[in-house]
């Protein structure tokens, strides 16, 4: 990967890999509401950031984000093998490809409703 969308998806694959091996000592000694809070202040604002540009990249690109981010789910969901919908379910987020997606429909909405309240 050499464009600028690759090496920022390098850049966030490199810093949930760092998280990995907290995630897996720390799974069985909190309870799932805490690693579901920690998910959602650790690893998707890191996925978050910047996925209007990137996301828009080729899907071999997304590929590994998306690998790295259902095997997060599986150790804070403390599940085996398990279909990877049900970890996204379980959590009411979507795999990276398909946030990109809402996160695009969420911005146009806002600027073609801009009176309208703000979807979450």
């Amino acid at each position: 990967m050499t464009s600028s969308s690759g090496l920022h998806i390098e850049s966030v694959e490199q810093k949930l890999q760092r998280l990995i091996g907290i995630l897996y000592k720390i799974r069985y000694k909190l309870p799932n509401w805490c690693l579901r809070n920690i998910y959602f202040a650790f690893i998707h604002p890191n996925i978050l950031y910047g996925l209007e540009v990137y996301g828009n990249t080729y899907v071999s690109y997304l590929n590994k984000l998306t690998t790295l981010n259902n095997e997060i789910l599986h150790i804070l969901q403390k599940k085996g093998r398990c279909c990877n919908d049900c970890l996204y379910r379980q959590y009411d987020t979507l795999p990276p490809c398909q946030l990109f997606n809402y996160q695009v429909l969420r911005f146009v909405h806002k600027k073609v409703l801009p009176s309208s309240n703000d979807i979450s």
